[in-house]
């Protein structure tokens, strides 16, 4: 994360059976509220993934007006924000041509045991925090950079959540190591459901945003890319060399 962007060294980026939306142990869908239909002003936000400008309409009884500073600082302090956040048509729902879905799968398998244990102490489907976990391994790589600077301690943010721990480390009261891999998870799974709590809508594609851009209101590509990863659920399936290379570095781990 870079303020509240889950990015490395300047990136657009901080197994089980799948859970369905709407049960006790997935994610709850709440019906959005419908904009106001007052006269209230309007504004336009610049995306960093396309050149355009998308319109929203604030509406005072949400938090959309607050700066991402604000948002990151309130969701750390454990408050639960009222964020409404718009559909995209920018968006883009498929891999990138860099994805190394080898190196996803890689972390997804290596900390399955940890992200089952933290997805349920903090009551949040494991598959999502399995999505985001994936995303940033496949898309955040940097090539070996990011490897490289979480070996020496100097990367901006940490794997395997990439997550900013100079940015989120401080969380409700207590203080997390990233570059400790189950304390980088506990703290990414804490953030997600605070982010899942503040969302009007919390579909996967509306976390996944929130969780690269704090301060978005308009649904962009990393979050587009979580979803596509929540229901496809890439982890799952290997080919033959990926399988045996991840089964003798973990065992079997899927579920």
């Amino acid at each position: 994360m870079i303020a509240g962007h889950m990015a490395r060294f300047g990136s657009d980026s901080s197994f089980g059976a799948s859970s369905s939306f709407g049960t006790t142990s997935g994610l709850q869908t709440q019906t959005p509220a419908p904009w106001s239909t007052s006269a209230t002003p309007r504004y336009t936000t610049s995306t960093p993934w396309n050149n355009q400008s998308e319109q929203v309409t604030p509406v005072p009884w949400r938090d959309n007006y607050l700066t991402e500073a604000q948002r990151i600082q309130a969701l750390k302090n454990g408050q639960q924000l009222n964020l409404y956040m718009q559909d995209s048509q920018n968006a883009n729902y498929e891999w990138p041509w860099y994805t190394m879905n080898w190196l996803g799968k890689y972390y997804v398998y290596k900390h399955n045991n940890d992200i089952e244990k933290y997805a349920m102490q903090n009551s949040i489907d494991p598959d999502l925090v399995r999505a985001v976990m994936y995303n940033e391994g496949a898309t955040g790589h940097k090539g070996v950079f990011n490897y490289l600077g979480d070996l020496i301690g100097a990367s901006g943010s940490q794997m395997p959540m990439n997550i900013q721990g100079q940015t989120w480390g401080d969380f409700n009261g207590k203080h997390y190591d990233s570059y400790i891999p189950q304390q980088n998870i506990e703290l990414g799974t804490k953030v997600l459901k605070q982010m899942q709590n503040s969302l009007n809508n919390p579909t996967p594609d509306r976390i996944g945003t929130l969780w690269n851009e704090t301060g978005a209101n308009n649904i962009n590509d990393v979050g587009a890319r979580v979803k596509t990863a929540y229901e496809t659920k890439p982890w799952l399936g290997e080919k033959q060399w990926e399988q045996k290379l991840l089964e003798f570095f973990f065992g079997n781990k899927k579920k």
